[in-house]
């Protein structure tokens, strides 16, 4: 009796085991809950050989990342290549080359070469539009990743910009797989020195309000890449992550319209809560800007003045940075979310409705249980309350940017998109000076020169010298100092134990890194430019 009682209850207790395991594994992840804001998010993509019209508005945006892509150029580099690197440098944005689905190994590899200064890269476009299946595309990519990261093993790949996330019968789960199987690209090269792909990206087009379709696919992208990384023991900077090289509405008629600007503000949201990398919308400029058929530019044809998602992704890029920050809204037609940097804080509220809603933003999750109707809370975690008040119209959107001083309000709504202008920006009288969050890397947002202050703060002061960074701190302590890509890897880095240090950056390729400096309490980050 003692015997079958104590098998019984090993029974029980394996059963118990394999339900905890199996549970763990298959559960849902769960999105960090202040990731840091990619700073390539906001992107736009190359297309019918941008003008000087063209290439001024992406300035003015400006844009983040631009995305060297589409069918056109999956047979060959383009001739433009040169001039349209000189446009991303000269904006501080990040060029993304797409490998020509025709090349070989060596081709590629020839691309990384010839192109010393560019870290993102995509292979092949839409795949499924040449009949390619998985099996196809599993064997481009293992033909070309290997070779150029044996060039530059800094770069990122991303793939395989398909056009839909469910293509060929779960087509993304072959090619990003958790068992290993044939068609599988998120393991190791042959020889086992570097991950083959860094991310997954795809490409969207939808009817309608696009928010709940493609946002349904940033989600379910970022679960896949979660279970892979799970899976293959890909962690910190060797995670696999996540971009969209294409999106928009799927017809001209649709991309002129305000639903569609609010859209994109409420897609690049959920981009940031979901870590992604870079999302560039389709496209610059083509059909003439005519408003139907293929005119998916972000400029109008008949105005020759930019749309509503321009200005949508004009409010991100000029003011989202450090960390995202949930959001959330008693009113359902009012969708919300923010961040969080050093000294600044930032709110979008989109109000899809079609009345005018009063409404008070508070900076933490505490309840609002007096004011206005419409409560929204930012995830920001600032203490003690900070709250701001005002109305946005009925379909209108309001960028609230609070600093220690110039704080200001951002509007744009249908009634400027309907007269084709430009958001309004007018000041508030709002102001917060706070720390960063606890143990989140602060990101500065200048670019530098040789010679020159890349960052000077109460604790630390950054200089360029030529071949060298020179580092000196408040206190002596004990600092670990690291250049870093800006996805994360690891390039260089050394400890010192005193007040200064000489960092040596000879060799780097030219760019722009992520210069990461940790010390006991606190950890900072800043982009440094090489050139």
């Amino acid at each position: 009796m003692t015997n079958r009682k104590n098998i019984f209850m090993l029974i029980i207790i394996n059963l118990c085991v394999l339900v905890y395991f199996t549970v763990s594994y298959t559960q849902t992840p769960t999105p960090p809950r202040h990731p840091q804001i990619s700073p390539w998010l906001v992107g736009n993509n190359t297309w019918m050989n941008p003008g000087t019209r063209e290439w001024n508005y992406a300035k003015e945006c400006p844009l983040q990342s631009i995305r060297e892509g589409g069918e056109a150029f999956d047979g060959g580099i383009p001739g433009q290549l040169a001039d349209w690197k000189a446009q991303a440098k000269s904006m501080g944005a990040q060029l993304i080359i797409q490998i020509p689905h025709t090349f070989s190994g060596d081709q590629a590899a020839n691309v990384v070469r010839q192109n010393p200064d560019i870290i993102y890269y995509n292979i092949g476009n839409e795949p499924g539009l040449a009949g390619e299946g998985p099996s196809v595309v599993a064997a481009l990519i293992k033909r070309c990743a290997p070779a150029m990261k044996a060039v530059n093993p800094n770069i990122k790949i991303y793939v395989p910009d398909e056009c839909d996330l469910w293509y060929g019968g779960r087509y993304y789960e072959q090619l990003f797989s958790t068992t290993n199987n044939a068609n599988d690209v998120s393991g190791k090269t042959p020889d086992g020195k570097y991950w083959m792909v860094d991310g997954i990206s795809w490409h969207r087009y939808a009817d309608g309000d696009i928010t709940n379709d493609v946002g349904q696919r940033i989600r379910e992208c970022w679960e896949l890449a979660q279970r892979v990384n799970q899976a293959k023991g890909r962690t910190g900077e060797n995670r696999l992550m996540c971009g969209i090289g294409e999106f928009n509405h799927n017809g001209g008629a649709g991309v002129h319209t305000f639903i569609n600007g609010q859209a994109f503000g409420c897609i690049y949201g959920l981009c940031m809560k979901y870590e992604y990398t870079y999302a560039t919308m389709w496209s610059m400029f083509e059909n003439g800007g005519s408003r139907s058929g293929t005119d998916f530019s972000w400029i109008d044809g008949p105005t020759g003045k930019p749309r509503a998602m321009y200005y949508h992704m004009q409010m991100i890029a000029q003011n989202f940075s450090g960390v995202y920050c949930d959001g959330k809204s008693n009113v359902s037609t009012v969708f919300t979310y923010g961040s969080r940097d050093q000294n600044k804080l930032c709110a979008m509220i989109i109000n899809k409705g079609s009345s005018p809603q009063q409404y008070v933003v508070r900076f933490n999750n505490t309840d609002i249980t007096t004011g206005p109707s419409c409560k929204i809370n930012i995830d920001a975690e600032v203490t003690p309350n900070l709250d701001y008040q005002d109305q946005v119209p009925a379909n209108a959107t309001h960028c609230i940017v609070i600093k220690n001083t110039g704080s200001k309000k951002i509007e744009y709504t249908s009634a400027h998109f309907n007269a084709a202008q430009p958001s309004v920006t007018t000041p508030i009288n709002v102001t917060w000076t706070g720390p960063a969050l606890a143990g989140t890397p602060v990101v500065y947002d200048n670019l530098i020169k040789k010679n020159d202050i890349i960052e000077k703060s109460p604790d630390f002061v950054v200089k360029k010298l030529i071949n060298k960074l020179d580092i000196s701190f408040s206190l002596s302590d004990c600092y670990e100092i690291a250049l870093v890509t800006l996805n994360g890897v690891l390039l260089r880095k050394d400890n010192i134990n005193g007040k200064q240090a000489l960092f040596n950056i000879d060799n780097i390729s030219k760019g722009v890194y992520l210069l990461r400096l940790t010390g006991k309490s606190k950890i900072y980050s800043t982009k440094v430019f090489i050139e």
